[in-house]
């Protein structure tokens, strides 16, 4: 099949988006002898003699998008993966395009509404308008940056964003005292908030304490233990990360400095 044909079926502009969205697709550029054959046989006009043409085998196309790419394709019937297709709930029989203008019987389909001579750039309107692509929703809500992606940097520029994604993801973990991770479902809290040592201090073996008896109405005394929990935090502002200075600092500090840092180091590793 040439390539454009598929694309602009399934709604795309041109044949790089589609193989840039669905990269089980292997797209083929047709040799210049090739080129000139189809041409021959009337398959390509003779305007495309200065142009690459790309063609993709039917049969990928057909795993790939199923009843959708057969002319009244039905769910289930017409698909490959049958039983993926009933995962998602279609009724068997059910129309994948119910878009799709069938002829009357006896009248042939129009299969030149997805070639490029023959008009079908109208075709792809109706499509776009119809069902805006992903992309669309995403540029509308947040401002992207424009980076051509192609088929050698389109790996390091996912990277890039999973990178950008997680970076973001970091700093609004520290700015809240917590953050719900929706693709976990687990709520984060900063490091800073959470315990990082216990201490528990001895005061006392016993406290005596008076309680009523409601049965007889009189007050006993009976020794009881008590847990009191006492949380401390750190004041941020005066963590100034001078715990790990080097020693060779000292060397050209005066004494007050110098009992400064150490004082300051003190402090900090009581946090630890």
């Amino acid at each position: 099949m040439l390539s454009t044909e598929p694309a602009r079926c399934m709604g795309f502009r041109d044949s790089y988006l589609l193989f840039q969205k669905h990269r089980r697709l292997y797209k083929l550029i047709v040799t210049e002898e090739e080129k000139f054959n189809l041409i021959e046989r009337e398959v390509i006009p003779h305007s495309y003699k200065g142009r690459a043409i790309g063609i993709v085998t039917a049969r990928s196309v057909y795993l790939e998008f199923g009843s959708r790419i057969v002319v009244g394709g039905k769910r289930i019937i017409d698909d490959y993966y049958e039983e993926e297709a009933k995962k998602y709930g279609f009724e068997p029989g059910q129309l994948a395009d119910p878009d799709d203008k069938l002829p009357p019987p006896g009248v042939p389909y129009n299969k030149n509404q997805y070639v490029a001579w023959h008009g079908a750039s109208s075709v792809y309107h109706q499509y776009a308008q119809a069902q805006p692509s992903r992309e669309v929703f995403k540029d509308n809500i947040h401002k992207r940056k424009k980076i051509i992606v192609t088929d050698e940097n389109w790996m390091l520029e996912h990277a890039n964003a999973a990178s950008q994604y997680n970076h973001e993801i970091l700093l609004r973990r520290k700015q809240t005292a917590g953050v719900y991770e929706p693709h976990t479902g687990v709520r984060f809290y900063p490091a800073i908030t959470q315990p990082s040592r216990a201490e528990l201090v001895h005061v006392s073996r016993a406290i005596d304490y008076i309680e009523e008896d409601p049965s007889s109405n009189k007050k006993t005394s009976s020794p009881r233990i008590i847990i009191e929990t006492v949380l401390e935090t750190p004041n941020n502002a005066k963590l100034l990360g001078l715990k790990n200075v080097p020693p060779h600092i000292f060397e050209s500090a005066s004494q007050e400095v110098k009992e400064a840092i150490l004082k300051q180091q003190e402090l900090e590793r009581q946090w630890e």
